[in-house]
């Protein structure tokens, strides 16, 4: 059973979303985390507009290859 998540990336809608396609057609399913969302409908303010990219940690490696392939650092 997959359960231990690595932080993959951190960085704009725009990127996170190119990096998501990118890891999806390799069949890795990479978990998205928006703070500033949470926080709103948590009810509380955030700062800055970060989004951060986990993937299971059996499936790191194939991912961090896909990260350096965009020109991407980890994050």
């Amino acid at each position: 059973m997959k359960t231990e998540l690595k932080k993959l990336y951190e960085g704009d809608l725009s990127t996170v979303t190119l990096l998501k396609a990118a890891l999806e057609a390799v069949e890795i399913t990479p978990i998205v985390k928006d703070p500033m969302a949470s926080a709103t409908i948590a009810g509380y303010g955030a700062l800055g507009g970060a989004q951060q990219v986990f993937v299971f940690k059996d499936q790191w490696e194939q991912a961090t290859t896909i990260l350096r392939e965009l020109n991407l650092n980890e994050g």
